[in-house]
């Protein structure tokens, strides 16, 4: 009676849909660092889900932590791009309630929810400081614009509070209930929260 052969799992055929190989990869690494955490995924589990061999892998990326780098920087990149324009605009209502909305739909579009590692331990590494550099950047510009609608008096816990409030787009789209007009929602709530008079709220939300 013969014997099974054991040997390493085969990885899945590659389906040819248009996008490139590192697009694959790209995808199946979030899929993965979302579902399973970014410790629990190897670089073997990431080849296997882009249907391809580990050692083909290297070739189109460095390895694990390139791999979630560049994609948590596609979850902040977009909200970033025209932050110091909206910044200088002359009215911070109008300014606060835009980037909130922005904020929200880049979160909410981000490729499956990876944004759920923000608070990840591994984000303590040197090779992610760019990524929490961003993400300061981006709670800083939430900051000015609470200070310059409501005062400075605590407004880096006001514009601290405006970034809890968009994050919990996270949380939402982790449940599947994310509701219709999320972004100006939250964005109203951001608003309420700055200091904002309500009829400075209704003129940016009607």
């Amino acid at each position: 009676m013969s014997r099974a052969v054991v040997g390493r799992p085969r990885a899945r055929e590659r389906v040819d849909d248009g996008r490139s190989p590192r697009e694959q990869i790209l995808d199946a690494a979030a899929e993965l660092f979302a579902s399973r955490g970014f410790a629990a995924t190897s670089t073997r589990d990431i080849a296997e889900r882009a249907g391809i061999r580990q050692a083909s892998l290297y070739y189109h990326v460095a390895g694990k932590p390139q791999l979630l780098l560049e994609l948590l920087d596609a979850s902040v990149r977009p909200t970033l791009d025209g932050l110091d324009e909206l910044l200088a605009g002359e009215d911070p209502v109008i300014a606060l309630h835009a980037l909130a909305v922005r904020d929200v739909r880049t979160l909410l579009e981000a490729p499956h929810n990876l944004a759920v590692l923000y608070l990840t331990p591994e984000l303590d590494g040197p090779e992610f400081a760019g990524i929490r550099e961003a993400r300061e950047r981006l709670r800083a510009a939430y900051v000015q614009l609470a200070a310059r609608i409501g005062g400075v008096e605590d407004a880096e816990f006001r514009g601290s509070a405006c970034l809890q409030l968009v994050e919990m787009a996270i949380e939402l789209r982790q449940r599947d209930a994310v509701p219709d007009g999320a972004g100006c929602r939250i964005a109203e709530a951001c608003l309420r929260v700055a200091g904002a008079s309500a009829s400075d709220i209704d003129r940016v939300a009607g």
